[in-house]
């Protein structure tokens, strides 16, 4: 035990009396002096183990180095890391990883790859699950060797694992727990029963309310709306290139879906899930227009809060009704309300209903 102590405190010695005249390296109490390095006790801190260095002059890094040959035949010679203090923001801690003899650290924590290292420069983050075994494994974050600013979920074992990448945000103070999932990258199929998608397609979702776990994954190109299971009601496995949009189970996809043939593909709005027999009671799907509400209140029927529809459809489930025009027998009930995208409302009763305008003018 007592030679290995004193084997390092040679080493240590070494290293730091490399990088400054005057230094002391040892286990045990250190006094601590105007200009001095030290390992050990420190009595400013109080630490069990300091590693330090002390000057009245700001900008006395410490420097970490290893040896390009075997050791102790070869002595330190290469630059790893540095701790620097005082030359870019005073008593702000840099460390800089890399060889810093070709650049100094600019940020609390700086990687740079001075050498060209032919994996990229990459933070990697593995556990247990992923393993640690390759490049391939856990999330990397970095420059790849073209200088591409990514973020990379490499998987695990096998190279065949499939985890999502997410982005979880504080939820307000009215929700537990303290942070929610808000966003979802993720490729493959979903874990949705019976569903069955291509491999490795991607998959975004943006959640409104977050979730507090995971069981639920994007089952579109894009989806916008909630996590929840129960939204996926109206949705089929072709809505794939495309954004489903979800409340409830209230939703709407417009995207593509893939003909028959090759080049084929269908643009489509397609929106559920509530049909009704009766009118004015089931899911709508409105074509509907704004403009600058302050500025076209009064002025224009699309300065109204709801806006100017132009047409509406719903469904009873095996026919559709469109009305375009808006209902003829509506009353306005103030200048603020023009058409019937708010509340009263009046659906169509016919397959097409194509009716003129009111003779209300707010123009006229």
């Amino acid at each position: 035990m007592k030679k290995i102590i004193i084997n390092f405190v040679i080493v240590i010695s070494i290293m730091i009396c490399y990088q400054t005249t005057k230094a002391q390296a040892y286990w045990g109490t250190n006094v601590y002096s105007a200009f001095n390095s030290y390992l050990g006790y420190n009595p400013l801190t109080s630490g069990p183990l300091d590693i330090g260095i002390g000057s009245t002059v700001t900008g006395y890094p410490i420097n970490f180095w290893t040896s390009a040959g075997a050791y102790p035949f070869v002595l330190p010679n290469t630059g790893r890391m540095q701790i620097y203090d005082g030359a870019i923001l005073p008593s702000v801690g840099f460390i800089g990883m890399g060889d810093f003899t070709s650049f100094t650290p600019m940020s609390q924590l700086h990687l740079h790859d001075a050498v060209g290292n032919a994996n990229g420069n990459f933070i990697q983050l593995t556990n247990t699950t992923t393993t640690a075994t390759g490049i391939g494994y856990g999330m990397r974050m970095g420059l790849s060797t073209s200088s591409e600013a990514q973020i990379r979920q490499e998987g695990g074992v096998g190279l065949g694992a499939n985890y999502p990448l997410e982005f979880w945000v504080n939820a307000s103070t009215t929700y537990a727990p303290s942070s929610l999932e808000r966003m979802r990258i993720y490729a493959g199929a979903s874990y949705v029963t019976n569903w069955t998608y291509l491999d490795d397609v991607t998959r975004v979702g943006i959640w409104e309310n977050g979730q507090a776990s995971a069981p639920y994954f994007p089952v579109s190109l894009l989806q916008l709306g909630e996590p929840s299971q129960v939204g996926y009601q109206g949705h089929r496995d072709w809505m794939d290139v495309g954004t489903y949009t979800n409340l409830n189970t209230d939703n709407i996809y417009v995207g593509l879906k893939v003909g028959d043939q090759f080049d084929q593909s269908t643009a489509i709005i397609n929106w559920g899930d509530n049909p009704s027999d009766v009118a004015n009671i089931g899911d709508r799907l409105i074509y509907n227009f704004t403009v600058d509400e302050p500025t076209y209140t009064g002025l224009l029927n699309s300065g109204s809060h709801d806006g100017l529809e132009l047409e509406r459809i719903w469904t009873n489930g095996n026919y559709g009704y469109m009305g375009i025009g808006g209902d003829p027998n509506w009353v306005i009930p103030s200048p603020n309300y023009y058409n019937n995208c708010g509340t009263p409302s009046s659906d169509p009763n016919n397959t097409l209903e194509i009716n003129s305008p009111n003779d209300y003018d707010p123009n006229s």
